[in-house]
C-alpha cells in the first residue's frame, strides 16, 4: 500500500514544493510567486488572493490521480472563478511556451534527417498544435464565457448547455499518441540525444494534458453542472 501524505492549510508551502515539484505548475497558473520562506499554505493563498480550499483541492487532485473519481467537487467551497482562471492560464502555457518549445527543439533535432522524414514529423506536429489550439479556443471563446455567465447570477446563453461542452470536448490524446507512434515505430532514421529529449518532452507534455483534461473533466464540468441547475430554480 502507498503511503500518501495529505497536506493542510497549515503545511507550509516551502514542505509542499520541495516534496512535489510538479506542483510548481500549479502555483505559477495560480499567480504565486516564490520566495514564500517558511509560511504556511493558507498565508501564502490569502496573500495572493488565492482560495485557500480550492489550491488544497487542485493540490490532492494532482497528487494522487488514482483518487480522484473518489473527490466529488462542491462549488459551495470550490472558487469556481479561480478554476476558469486557472484554465485560462493553463491554456496560455500550453499554446505559447510548452508546445512551441517542444516546436523548436524538434526541428534542431531533425536537422540531420532525410527532407522528406522532418516534413513529415514537423508537419504532424503543426497538425497536432492546431488541433489544440482549436480546441482550447472553443473553450476560450464558448464555454468559459458561458460559465462566467452563471457566476454572475444569469443563466448564460440559453441556446447552451455544459452538456454541449461534453459533446464538443473532443480528446486530443489520441492525436499525440499518434504523433509518439509515429516515432517508436516508424522512424528509421538514426535518433540523437536532442531527438530523444524531444520524446520525453512529447511524454511530460501528454500527461499535462491529460491532467488538464481531468481537471475540466472531473472539477469544471461537475460545478457548472451544479450551477446549471441552481439557477434554473
Amino acid at each position: 500500500m502507498t503511503n500518501r501524505r495529505y497536506y493542510t492549510a497549515h503545511s507550509r508551502m516551502a514542505d509542499l514544493l520541495s516534496e512535489h515539484y510538479n506542483i510548481f505548475s500549479l502555483i505559477s497558473r495560480l499567480g504565486i510567486p516564490l520566495g514564500m520562506g517558511d509560511h504556511t499554505i493558507r498565508e501564502v493563498c490569502e496573500a495572493n488572493h488565492v482560495d485557500t480550499d480550492t489550491f488544497m483541492y487542485l493540490v490532492h487532485f494532482d497528487l494522487y490521480p488514482d483518487l480522484r473519481e473518489t473527490l466529488t467537487p462542491d462549488p459551495g467551497t470550490i472558487d469556481v472563478a479561480q478554476i476558469i482562471s486557472f484554465l485560462r492560464t493553463s491554456h496560455r502555457y500550453f499554446l505559447e511556451v510548452r508546445l512551441p518549445d517542444i516546436g523548436e527543439a524538434l526541428k534542431v533535432a531533425l536537422e540531420g534527417a532525410p527532407h522528406d522524414i522532418r516534413v513529415v514529423v514537423q508537419r504532424y506536429f503543426a497538425d497536432y498544435c492546431k488541433e489544440v489550439r482549436n480546441h482550447m479556443h472553443y473553450e476560450d471563446e464558448v464555454v468559459f464565457p458561458y460559465a462566467e455567465g452563471l457566476l454572475r447570477g444569469g443563466e448564460g446563453k440559453r441556446d447552451y448547455s455544459i452538456i454541449n461542452f461534453e459533446k464538443h470536448h473532443d480528446q486530443v490524446e489520441l492525436k499525440m499518441h499518434e504523433l509518439k507512434s509515429l516515432f517508436l515505430k516508424y522512424y528509421t532514421w538514426e535518433a540523437n540525444l536532442k531527438l530523444y529529449n524531444v520524446l520525453h518532452d512529447l511524454y511530460a507534455c501528454g500527461e499535462e494534458l491529460l491532467n488538464h483534461n481531468d481537471i475540466e473533466n472531473q472539477i469544471f464540468i461537475p460545478c457548472i453542472k451544479a450551477l446549471e441547475k441552481s439557477s434554473s430554480r
